[in-house]
């Protein structure tokens, strides 16, 4: 795993970052090395033996000899526990002599394009301009975002700190709905372009429209309870105070 390029993507706005990298982990065979465990947020899943917390997963996958790890799962730190989880992150890229760091997230903002921008922020900014020559749309987070909370703002202010190579890139997309198909589709490409891993579309493409399909049972399930939901609040607010 020496000299590795890391890229994380939780569970976040628009779920970019999860969805990219779990794909690109099942595409590329990656091999479970590692876990993070968390008892916050308070519950259990379900699983086939039993029940498992909230988990992270640490991955390594070799492609065309350059070595990637890859970081994601079911949650994403929060407060506290986000500078804890951040920090044994840095200390495992420092003891593998890390190369650099992505992170994928989104950016939510009123529209998106039909070509979705993507914004950078980077503990140099000499990185940003070394990629905008791979991606040369990529604009600065600064003048065009605001605060950069969780994993992608504490890991790269904990990278600055070190004096280590760290990027995030995030997407524009949504907050109002699971997941945007224009998004996650630049954040594939942008990904494709900046580690040369070269994933291939058709196949992101159809597990797209898998998950589409996904929600959309989901969505057909839940709207006869919310219809009946509905139904029982207007008779009860017609029933007025007898006294």
């Amino acid at each position: 795993m020496r000299n590795a390029t890391l890229v994380i993507g939780l569970p976040g706005i628009g779920n970019v970052g999860k969805i990219v990298t779990d794909f690109v982990v099942e595409q590329l065979h990656a091999k479970e090395v590692g876990k993070f465990y968390s008892d916050i947020p308070p519950m259990v899943f379900p699983t086939k033996d039993s029940v498992e917390f909230p988990t992270l997963r640490l991955y390594h996958a070799t492609h065309k000899r350059n070595n990637f790890i890859f970081i994601t799962g079911d949650y994403q730190p929060r407060e506290a526990k986000c500078f804890d989880f951040c920090t044994e992150v840095i200390n495992i890229f420092k003891k593998v002599k890390g190369k650099e760091i992505i992170v994928l997230g989104g950016a939510s903002l009123p529209n998106i394009d039909s070509n979705p921008s993507v914004y950078a922020i980077a503990s140099k900014n000499s990185l940003i301009e070394k990629y905008r020559k791979v991606e040369p749309n990529l604009r600065s987070a600064h003048g065009n975002l605001g605060p950069i909370v969780g994993v992608a703002g504490v890991l790269l202010g904990l990278a600055k700190n070190k004096n280590i190579n760290a990027t995030a890139f995030l997407t524009e997309t949504t907050d109002k709905q699971y997941f945007n198909a224009k998004s996650v589709k630049k954040a594939l490409s942008l990904i494709n372009k900046l580690t040369g891993i070269q994933i291939d579309n058709k196949k992101f493409n159809l597990r797209i429209r898998s998950i589409e399909a996904e929600i959309s049972a989901i969505q057909n399930f839940i709207k006869p309870i919310e219809s009946v939901k509905e139904t029982e609040e207007e008779h009860d607010s017609s029933i007025g105070y007898i006294g």
